[in-house]
């Protein structure tokens, strides 16, 4: 059987950035050879392996170290050369200087991309053919790579090919998360008064970035830091770099570090939480003042827990260089972060942030305490930025991140079952179905502005009504599958009903090629921007789900908003046989029947059951 190839030219890349306006540069692989755009020419018939191929093989060449590509679409870095946020002088970011003969050492690249075996491209093969840089010297090469690594060296890490592909902002720094952690944490407690020891600042840089840095992390990892911190004075980015360090419930625990940092403030009994009786030092005395807790007190991880560890943990770390004043403006940050709270909870942590000070003797005048508090607002602002978010798809992504954190089940993306899923998802659902938009953001004496925070919370109530829907669409869908499990033999894992998540160097059917979604009718009434969601995708890729939900969108095209409605009054976990029956009559005759005639496609062992169950169904026999 003769192979059919696709060839993919790649063409120059202009790398934009904050140094120059338009600097000449190229993202570069391990070999020094120059990155590139992809211009794709394929056939209709091989559109969706080929460039499933691309993105595959691009994301497992950025994982050995060699170029990173990027489709339709322009990288422009932001580059961070200093904590001041001033970039670095042109001479000063090139110490190599430009090479000669620079603009004449143009590369063309061609990456063949062959099929062998039947029509839907079983198999792939990527290789990368270089036609024209084999005639450069070693030594431009030695220079251009040294160079050139420095601007690619971000790209390098990246984890997935999505971000590149979806025309997704990638800041680009001359430094690692943990070189930030220590630079910014050194810089901001110089601005108050202290630097301490270079072993004080490696201690506490590590103990962040271990903190934030395990498998249960992936939406509140270390760049969440970063992310929140943009413009932060320097009480608030301490407050950052510790407010998420402590995840109770999420990371399983305390870590050995965190214990040994947390000595004697709390007891841990079974699985509850408990704030010791016994006298703390004054520091930390002054932090349960601020938080409202009393000794002895159960702590709740969804009223405080957290953040209040999280709070004690940066009071311990930061005693030794900081007054109680700055950790007091420190603590009431990260109090602050408290999530979903009713209204006005400013003036709570005022009241109580007041209370402190006269207790202690912070030395702190009533408008200085009143900054605190409009900082602390101004933090916890920051901190839920992403319920803003303009771009429903990335809003979708980084929620969808969150999946994983609360349920431990998706983190072992290979075993998970169909009632694993739907119990995570319908965690999720009736998280949003249940949020206020009201409850998420909050000022103090109309700082931030009253008209500030009115246009966040419609901002976040336009998002919370999308993701609800989305949501519910997507629980529909996996219900639905859970009815033809249980149906045709019980539960099982996903993989078995939708085939294999995505991985570098492997195609095989899924869902995804046999349900397409089609057009709404005419007379239904959606949301078009859900069902573009659920069709097109969220911005990226989770380790645990595609980004696209073809099932989920073929559902909602067919039955709309009231039928959304309807259905998800039937939905049971588990699924037991009454209401799985009850869902499957629920649905059109034609959607059952393209779902299930599509899963017994992929659950070979279940394919007679499940085309009889659908042909029950078409007759109207019982089922």
């Amino acid at each position: 059987m003769t192979d059919r190839r696709k060839s993919v030219r790649f063409k120059d890349n202009t790398f934009g950035g904050n140094v120059d306006d338009k600097m000449r540069g190229s993202i570069t692989s391990s070999d020094g050879l120059a990155g590139t755009m992809i211009s794709m020419e394929k056939s209709p018939s091989q559109e969706r392996l080929v460039q499933l191929a691309i993105m595959r093989n691009a994301e497992n060449t950025m994982m050995r170290g060699h170029s990173v590509l990027r489709q339709d679409s322009t990288l422009k870095s932001k580059r961070n050369f200093d904590l001041s946020g001033q970039s670095d002088p042109p001479g000063k970011l090139d110490p190599l200087g430009p090479l000669e003969d620079e603009e004449d050492e143009e590369a063309t690249t061609t990456m063949w991309c062959c099929f062998k075996g039947n029509s839907k491209g079983e198999e792939q093969i990527v290789k990368e053919v270089d036609k024209k840089k084999l005639n450069m010297s070693f030594t431009k090469r030695a220079v251009r790579k040294v160079r050139d690594n420095r601007r690619s060296s971000v790209f390098e890490r990246l984890r997935g090919p999505a971000a590149l592909f979806e025309g997704a902002n990638i800041e680009v720094s001359d430094f690692s998360r943990m070189q930030r952690l220590v630079m910014e944490m050194e810089s901001s407690l110089s601005k108050l008064g202290n630097i301490p020891e270079n072993d004080m600042l490696e201690d506490w840089a590590c103990l962040i970035y271990e903190s934030m840095s395990g498998a249960s992390r992936t939406f509140h990892g270390v760049q969440h830091v970063f992310d929140i911190s943009v413009n932060c004075d320097e009480v608030q980015k301490l407050c950052a770099f510790f407010h998420d360090s402590i995840y109770y419930t999420i990371d399983g625990g305390l870590s050995t570090t965190q214990n040994e940092y947390l000595n004697g403030i709390i007891v841990e009994k079974d699985e509850d939480v408990f704030l010791t009786k016994f006298f703390l030092e004054e520091s930390m005395e002054m932090l349960i003042i601020i938080f409202g807790f009393e000794k002895g007190q159960k702590l709740n991880p969804f009223k405080g827990l957290n953040e209040f560890l999280s709070a004690a943990l940066a009071t311990r770390c930061f005693s030794t260089c900081l007054s109680n004043r700055y950790l007091a403006e420190v603590a009431a940050c990260i109090e602050a972060t408290i999530p979903f709270r009713g209204d006005k909870p400013m003036d709570g942590l005022y009241e109580r942030l007041t209370k402190a000070n006269k207790l202690f003797n912070l030395g702190m005048k009533e408008e200085e305490v009143e900054a605190a508090v409009q900082r602390a607002a101004d933090f916890a602002n920051r901190d839920l930025y992403n319920f803003t978010l303009s771009n429903k798809a990335v809003f979708l992504s980084n929620t969808w991140n969150l999946l994983p954190e609360s349920n431990i089940s998706l983190r072992n993306t290979r075993v998970f079952r169909v009632s694993d899923f739907t119990h995570a998802l319908l965690k999720m659902t009736g998280f949003f179905n249940s949020l206020d938009p009201e409850s998420l953001f909050h000022n103090f004496r109309s700082s931030p502005p009253d008209e500030l925070i009115t246009e966040l919370t419609e901002k976040a109530r336009v998002n919370i009504m999308i993701a609800s829907t989305y949501m519910n669409c997507k629980l529909l869908a996996i219900s639905v599958l859970a009815a033809f499990a249980e149906l045709t033999g019980g539960d099982a894992p996903v993989a078995m009903f939708l085939g294999d998540l995505p991985e570098p160097h492997h195609i095989s059917p899924s869902i995804e090629d046999l349900i397409v979604p089609k057009k709404r009718h005419k007379n239904l009434t959606l949301d078009e921007r859900v069902l573009a969601l659920l069709r097109d995708g969220r911005e990226g890729e989770s380790d645990f789900d595609i980004k696209t939900s073809p099932m989920a969108a073929f559902i909602y095209s067919e039955i709309g908003d009231d039928g959304l409605k309807e259905a998800m009054t039937l939905l049971s976990h588990p699924m037991d046989k009454q209401h799985s029956k009850a869902l499957l009559l629920s649905l059109p005759k034609r959607c059952v029947a393209e779902i299930g005639m599509a899963c017994s496609h992929i659950a070979i062992t279940r394919s007679n059951l499940l085309k009889d169950l659908v042909l029950k169904i078409q007759e109207d026999r019982e089922i």
